[in-house]
């Protein structure tokens, strides 16, 4: 019979518990020691734990109150950083913006120049005045040979060519027909010869270079030299 075996038989007499420390006094000694060193283990581990904890907890709380400290000092630095004084000095004015006006027409009149013989027409033009009392070309605009035939005919507008301008040859043939956008070449230009022949096409946008340039044979109709152009630039064979 073993100690456990013993132990499961014991009523709690004393008698019979005196028994059993006599029957079995080695074993029961062995089972001491080694209960004795069970607990102690435990509680060793057990006060381990417990100190881990509280360091864990004083890490932690410590660790709180830092960031506090420093939050509390960035907010109370920010605050002083933008913080504005009134300004207590002499009263200080902003100079105010001048708008003008833009000038307005008043009217328009046509004014006319002549040759020295005083009777041929040289230049016919209209021209706007305005509030201001500057003036600019502004409306029809007509040139003309000695012999009285047309040599330039257009338009201005605010003091720039717009539109569609054509010029003559002294023997009334078409020599050219342009197109202006605010005073500059833009669109299709054909040129033509003294006989009526076609001479050359040009293009033209915001007042460069821009698209076919061809120029025809002594007969305009067929290209001799083509040419294209980009912004000004030439483009291409």
């Amino acid at each position: 019979m073993d100690a456990s075996s013993a132990v499961g038989k014991i009523k709690g007499k004393p008698a019979d518990i005196m028994n059993f420390r006599r029957a079995f006094p080695r074993q029961s000694s062995l089972e001491l020691v080694k209960m004795k060193v069970l607990f102690g283990r435990r509680a060793w581990l057990f006060t381990l734990f417990a100190v881990a904890t509280l360091v864990v907890a004083w890490s932690s709380r410590s660790r709180a109150a830092d960031l506090a400290t420093d939050s509390g000092l960035s907010a109370g630095a920010g605050h002083e950083s933008v913080k504005i004084e009134p300004y207590t000095g002499p009263p200080i004015y902003l100079p105010a913006v001048e708008q003008i006006a833009k000038p307005r027409i008043v009217t328009h009149e046509t004014i006319s120049e002549k040759y020295e013989d005083n009777k041929t027409e040289r230049v016919s033009r209209q021209i706007a005045r305005y509030s201001d009392d500057s003036f600019a070309a502004d409306g029809k605009y007509s040139e003309f040979y000695p012999n009285g035939k047309p040599f330039i005919q257009g338009q201005f507008s605010e003091g720039l060519q717009d539109g569609v301008w054509t010029y003559y040859f002294d023997n009334g043939q078409l020599n050219r027909k342009a197109k202006f956008a605010d005073g500059k070449p833009n669109g299709s230009w054909d040129i033509f010869r003294a006989d009526g022949t076609l001479a050359s096409k040009r293009s033209f946008k915001e007042g460069k270079r821009d698209g076919d340039w061809i120029t025809y044979d002594e007969k305009g109709k067929q290209p001799l030299a083509e040419e294209h152009y980009a912004d000004g630039k030439e483009d291409g064979v």
